[in-house]
């Protein structure tokens, strides 16, 4: 898709944490795309916006039709000028898998560039990302800012995937005589690549006059300098428009992130200077679970991911599940930068301690009150009662907890068999617990009400 519109405005760059925490993560039903966006300068001095996107096919719902499966991302993008509409465009994108396993896949991917040209600025975009079949979606909003009309490089990209092919073809990721496919998560892993590549282009003034150019790559990470090049600027991409790929070798880097400062010298004099990042992290083992048991994992999967997601369990081979399984805990990896998956982490002392505190015929993270306990920790405040010796279930403790930050929720169970198996009977402002609708049966007619206030 190629725009050319007269206007433009805003910050340019996306933050790291702030890509790495859109993912669909636990009860947010926020798709997880990756997003970016470059400015490159252009002949005529104007910029022009390259938007990247890309999604994985486990963050699609793929459902059955006929021999295969099927699910669509549809795509809304908006284009504003001082909060009015300037120009609006929308369509679908199918995917058709004949494997279901395939469609459980953080490998296979799907990723489209659309690219706008802006002369002045004031301009902004909104654009909806959506899955048709489960309804999660992703919007992403940015303002956008012009290059300097003087001497500018553009925004840096990066990737894993360049391919040297020929100069007549016709593709939105070619870069000179090579497709270089970005990757807009900047994490790279080493085991799976020896070198990633970064993209620029700088405007000159006078085309006929590109010697003397030289630009200075410096990587450093934890503010300790990891290496220092130099390159000689002298290819042109397009008329007063210098572009250059560099490769750099990963190999030997350790997980950590790494701000690339590039600078273009003219007669060692420093005259531009553009800055990027990337990511270093080794996949961590395909069979980090909590249990053994796939079942096991399953069941504890379902207190954080929608029926729409785990509903299609039963008809997956075991190694289908054991996707599905990697799919959920490296959705829940906030931040791919450590080494341990933090959340995976706390929700294993969390089974620790439902275990100790909430076992009875069956181990603690499996019942009512584990459940709960797992999902949002220990209640803000905890009270406890005996229904009276008038009640259906006379002499029995039932517990009222209750949360109060974010979403105020109250949660009554009640120990039918006086065996410390607390049963979920009553829930409040918790769309994905249910509340019995016979509860008051357990308790007697004249039973407080107040309590769950």
């Amino acid at each position: 898709m190629n725009w050319k519109i007269s206007g433009m405005n805003g910050m340019i760059k996306f933050l790291l944490f702030l890509l790495l925490s859109i993912t669909s993560f636990l009860f947010a039903e926020e798709m997880n795309v990756y997003t970016e966006l470059n400015r490159f300068p252009t002949s005529e001095g104007f910029t022009r916006f390259d938007f990247v996107y890309k999604i994985t096919y486990n963050n699609l719902t793929f459902l059955p039709k006929q021999d295969s499966f099927e699910a669509f991302l549809d795509v809304s993008i908006k284009i504003m000028k001082e909060n009015s509409l300037v120009k609006e465009v929308n369509f679908s994108t199918p995917f058709n898998e004949v494997n279901k396993d395939v469609t459980l896949s953080q490998y296979e991917y799907m990723m489209d560039k659309i690219s706008l040209t802006f002369s002045t600025q004031g301009y902004s975009i909104i654009i909806e990302f959506s899955d048709r079949h489960s309804g999660n979606n992703k919007i992403w909003e940015q303002d956008f800012e012009l290059l300097s009309q003087k001497f500018s490089i553009s925004d840096l990209e990066f990737s894993s995937e360049v391919i040297e092919v020929d100069a007549e073809i016709k593709n939105k990721f070619l870069r000179g005589n090579n497709l270089f496919y970005v990757n807009p998560s900047h994490i790279f892993d080493p085991d799976e690549t020896e070198n990633l590549f970064i993209y620029f282009e700088a405007g000159v003034v006078d085309s006929s006059s590109v010697s003397g150019y030289i630009a200075d790559l410096k990587i450093d990470c934890e503010n300790d300098i990891v290496s220092e090049d130099s390159f000689v600027l002298s290819e042109l991409a397009s008329d007063k428009i210098l572009a250059k790929i560099i490769p750099y070798s990963i190999s030997k880097l350790k997980d950590g992130f790494f701000n690339v400062t590039l600078s273009i010298k003219n007669d060692n004099e420093i005259i531009a200077e553009q800055y990027g990042y990337f990511i270093i992290k080794k996949q961590r083992s395909k069979s980090t679970r909590l249990f053994v048991d796939l079942e096991d994992e399953y069941e504890i999967i379902k207190y954080f991911w929608p029926t729409s997601k785990t509903r299609v369990w039963r008809k997956l081979s075991e190694e289908g599940k054991n996707q599905f399984v990697e799919k959920f805990w490296q959705s829940t990896d906030i931040n791919p930068t450590t080494e341990e998956n933090e959340f995976i982490d706390a929700i294993r002392i969390k089974v620790d301690y439902a275990n100790q505190h909430f076992s009875s015929f069956e181990p603690g993270w499996k019942n009512d009150m584990g459940r709960i306990y797992i999902k949002y920790g220990l209640p803000d405040e905890i009270k406890e009662y005996r229904t009276s010796s008038y009640s259906r279930y006379p002499d029995k403790e039932y517990k009222v907890w209750r949360y109060y930050s974010n979403t105020y929720r109250v949660y009554m169970f009640l120990d039918i068999a006086s065996n410390g198996n607390y049963r979920l009977l009553y829930s409040k402002n918790d769309d994905k617990e249910s509340t019995n609708p016979n509860w008051k049966m357990y308790f007697e007619s004249d039973f407080d009400e107040s309590v769950l206030e």
